[in-house]
């Protein structure tokens, strides 16, 4: 078990602060943590940010660590949520979105392939969407919901007022959300909803 080669001790002295022991964690999991952060972004350099970013997420968050259940599922869901993070930043165009999303439903559990297609063609279809929207309602939302500006931040960087801010946003949701209603969006849809709606 990893626990046992890794050793409790090692843990311990790590969540007690302990440098070497945490050089230990991070030289024993770094290889596993960097090629899940590059399975997702298929960039090294992002890859190699990520993974620091969750080694030192860990680090910060260390006394929250279960000498008897180990490091490993803590510090993969710190990345996967990295990740995530990463990819909702990034998301910024169709092809994007639909090459990274269908990348993640093809990891989960027993998923078919034709679902896989599914998700590619429905991100399609809402980027086409978020094409039909005004000018300034689109850029609004791409630089709340890609950007995570704050509504101020936006109302100051286009110039408007932040009451036209939430209006553009209210709008564009709601225009989202009859969308789905209509069946037309299926599992994409469902995973553009839990990044940019979370």
């Amino acid at each position: 078990m990893l626990i046992i080669m890794l050793g409790q001790i090692v843990i311990q002295r790590f969540r007690e602060g302990d440098a070497s022991a945490f050089r230990k964690i991070y030289h024993f999991f770094y290889n596993d943590i960097w090629s899940v952060c590059f399975k997702y972004s298929r960039n090294e350099e992002v890859a190699e940010e990520l993974t620091h970013d969750a080694f030192l997420i860990l680090w910060q968050k260390r006394e929250l660590i279960d000498p008897e259940q180990g490091v490993k599922a803590y510090l993969f869901s710190i990345a996967r949520h990295e990740v995530f993070r990463w990819l909702k930043k990034n998301a910024l165009n169709a092809v994007f979105k639909a090459e990274h999303k269908v990348q993640l439903l093809n990891d989960q559990r027993g998923v078919r392939q034709d679902i896989a297609i599914d998700a590619a063609l429905d991100l399609a279809r809402m980027k086409t969407f978020l094409d039909g929207f005004p000018p300034k309602r689109r850029k609004v939302f791409e630089l709340i919901k890609f950007g995570e500006l704050s509504y101020n931040e936006v109302a100051e960087r286009l110039s408007i007022s932040r009451d036209a801010v939430k209006d553009h946003m209210v709008k564009a949701n709601q225009s989202i959300r009859k969308l789905n209603s209509t069946g037309e969006f299926t599992y994409g849809f469902i995973l553009f909803a839990f990044l940019f709606f979370s």
